[in-house]
């Protein structure tokens, strides 16, 4: 285990050299990337804490560490023991990073932290509410680099085409598209839009096929800025025929630079680093048009996560009923049921990878939204409920679905909280909006029959998909708070309410829809997803006639799609997990 404590007083060694009263550490890289390489991986060497969200911060006396309610009893047991303290993030008297370290530190002082890392709008906000104490925010050099001796390099992983058959649209065509979009210059940041937009797919990171780069776009030229070992002879080929140029990935601060002081940049400050916006000799700042085209599937892209979809339903039931007959019958633990689920998940056609590291809670572990099993050693038991959260990229979709299941018997008070949680799910995969509806306004249809139950929840409702790409990508999501995006057709999003009980159950229930056309110019969802909801859950007097039509309907769809893909045992294990709701 490492000394945290150690890297902690090293880290003070130098900020008192370099005269700084205080260090940020985030979890981002130079792409504000959610899944970052191992070389980014800063704030879990500095705090021991491992979640995919956090900030730390290391004052001359104190530490602390930031992170949201997914994370809260995960960081507690990491940072037991070590200097930081836990900042529970969004609790009521819980001050933000800036209010903490204003009432640390005294006027004049300085704080720094690596402005490669962090996005423009993120710095200046926190220049901002620092200044208003008279405290100064100085960006520069990454000083854990002095500290991490065995510092991963960047990824040298190489990229590959995303073949027309699979996109859906050319490399040309999105180019064109994109130039229409924006009448400047166009800087793209982001690793899954540069991906989308160039056709192309890479491997930093052991769950989301993205590489490293940027893309400078102009209204007749395009650059990729990347290792030159990320780009083979056939990517580069490919690139050419369309009049991409590639360029070392370092270059990219020098290009900017270069460019005559009067051609505008359009940059997302969400999403470009405050160290690259400053090389932008003249920035207009919005959101890039790629989040909102790549976020649009084409028919193409639709047919694929269909397909992927069904063949992920496939390896789910296998998994399932391979489950059922496994518990009670052997040892199996939450860490050798996530190494089961990816077997078979792996065995599907066109599988890439796991789209993240599934989430496989027994009991008590699944009220912890983002729980892994790691190296856990808990053994299932033939009672209570497993929550599994998984999903795979494929080469022609991405798929995220959370089912929970009875390994024996249950609670009433479980059967309920599962009963509600489906109650949103229908409620929101039902509904009917008028074009111009954001997420933000949808995201209640999912916590209706929570709410009236005095109930909730505390992470959002629903994520966008990418295709053959992160599993949470933008812009389209549902939550309470927010920008508020319309929903519109063609767009892929999750739906996942939950309940969670600390330290008895967790319960979530995940489908993936698909924006469509209703009649009259209204809009409405078509459910992606083919995986049984548990029906020894489902407690049928809670549900309504709709409601239960609704589920035995799905069901329906979902035996007639995934039985011919299993074995003979696996379809009637099937077949008795989808017969209606009226049936024993």
């Amino acid at each position: 285990m490492p000394n945290i404590a150690d890297r902690v007083r090293a880290l003070r060694v130098l900020l008192r050299r370099r005269g700084l009263a205080a260090w940020i550490v985030p979890s981002g890289d130079p792409h504000a990337s959610e899944y970052v390489p191992e070389r980014y991986q800063g704030r879990r060497w500095i705090s021991g804490f491992d979640g995919s969200a956090g900030t730390a911060v290391v004052g001359l006396k104190s530490a602390a560490l930031w992170t949201d309610s997914r994370y809260w009893i995960a960081a507690e047991k990491a940072l037991k023991g070590s200097p930081f303290q836990l900042q529970r993030q969004g609790q009521a008297g819980v001050p933000a990073i800036e209010e903490w370290l204003c009432k640390l530190l005294r006027r004049g002082d300085v704080v720094g932290l690596c402005d490669a890392t962090v996005p423009l709008s993120r710095f200046r906000a926190l220049e901002r509410e620092l200044g208003k104490s008279g405290v100064k925010l100085a960006g520069g050099k990454d000083l854990l680099d002095a500290l991490w001796a065995d510092r991963p390099a960047l990824p040298a992983a190489p990229f590959w085409i995303m073949e027309d058959r699979w996109a859906g649209e050319s490399r040309a065509s999105k180019l064109r598209r994109v130039r229409e979009a924006v009448p400047t210059r166009l800087l793209v940041a982001d690793l899954s839009e540069l991906a989308w937009l160039l056709n192309i797919r890479g491997n930093d990171v052991p769950t989301s096929p993205i590489g490293a780069a940027y893309v400078l776009l102009g209204k007749r030229d395009a650059t990729l800025f990347a290792g030159p070992e990320k780009v083979p002879g056939i990517v580069r080929r490919a690139l050419a025929r369309d009049g991409v140029r590639v360029r070392p990935y370092g270059d990219v601060t020098a290009a900017l630079r270069a460019l005559p002081a009067g051609e505008a940049m359009r940059i997302d400050p969400d999403v470009v680093s405050a160290r690259l916006a400053r090389a932008c000799r003249k920035a207009v700042e919005g959101p890039s048009p790629v989040t909102r085209l790549k976020a649009v599937k084409n028919r193409v892209e639709v047919r694929g996560f269909r397909d992927a979809l069904r063949r992920d339903g496939v390896a789910l039931v296998k998994f399932l009923a391979w489950l059922n007959g496994a518990v009670g019958r052997g040892r199996v633990t939450e860490l050798s049921a996530s190494e089961k689920l990816h077997a078979f998940r792996a065995e599907q056609p066109r599988f890439l990878h796991d789209s993240f590291e599934a989430i496989v809670a027994y009991q008590g572990n699944a009220a912890l939204p983002h729980y892994r099993p790691g190296a856990s050693e808990v053994v299932l038991k033939p009672r209570g409920v497993l929550l599994v959260d998984s999903g795979g990229t494929y080469r022609d979709g991405t798929t995220d679905t959370t089912r929970v299941h009875a390994l024996g018997p249950v609670p009433a008070a479980v059967r309920r909280s599962f009963t509600l949680v489906l109650k949103g799910v229908i409620s929101l995969t039902q509904a009917c909006f008028p074009r111009g509806t954001s997420g933000v306004q949808l995201d209640a249809f999912a916590r209706r029959a929570l709410w009236d139950a005095g109930l909730d929840f505390g992470h959002g409702t629903g994520h966008g998909v990418g295709h053959c790409l992160n599993v949470h990508e933008g812009p389209n999501g549902f939550r309470t708070r927010g920008a508020a995006v319309p929903m519109d057709p063609g767009m892929v999003t999750t739906i996942e309410p939950g309940f969670y009980e600390a330290g008895k159950y967790g319960i979530r229930i995940e489908n993936i829809v698909l924006g469509v056309e209703k009649t009259g110019g209204f809009l409405g969802f078509d459910t992606l997803t083919l995986a049984p909801i548990c029906r020894d859950l489902v407690e049928p007097s809670l549900l309504t006639p709709a409601e239960a039509a609704w589920l035995d309907a799905y069901h329906r769809k979902v035996q007639a799609a995934l039985a011919p893909g299993l074995e003979a045992s696996e379809r009637r294990w099937l077949a008795r997990q989808t017969r209606p709701l009226s049936r024993r």
